[in-house]
């Protein structure tokens, strides 16, 4: 194990930390998570991104995609934040709106990930 790689994930993670906590701040509440959203879609685009940068298209760059994927990605996504949040919905009753929590977040963050996938093969 690297002790570099590990202080750059943690690095990387207080990173993405401070860039969720600034997206939540830009998204005032309203009755659906829209910050939860776009944290976890843009954080699925730049999965497959740099999955297929480090892995495939430049890959002396891959001892550092733990940075990138856990550090950086793994402290800006939500999951966690999204299931409470669907979880709360469900609890309170407000079934439509828990359906369309869970449609939109995994159905655009897997079609996120497809498309940086497609983006870093032409990179």
């Amino acid at each position: 194990m690297s002790w570099k790689i590990v202080l750059l994930v943690a690095a990387a993670g207080s990173v993405g930390t401070l860039l969720r906590y600034l997206v939540v701040r830009a998204f005032p509440l309203s009755m659906f998570p829209w910050s939860t959203l776009a944290v976890n879609v843009t954080g699925s685009f730049l999965a497959g991104l740099l999955f297929v940068l480090t892995k495939q298209r430049f890959p002396a760059l891959e001892p550092y995609a733990p940075v990138l994927l856990i550090g950086f990605l793994g402290a800006l996504t939500t999951f966690s934040t999204f299931a409470l949040e669907s979880a709360g919905m469900l609890l309170a009753g407000e079934y439509c709106r828990a359906a369309l929590n869970l449609l939109l977040q995994n159905v655009s963050g897997i079609a996120a990930v497809f498309c940086g996938f497609c983006i870093g093969r032409l990179i």
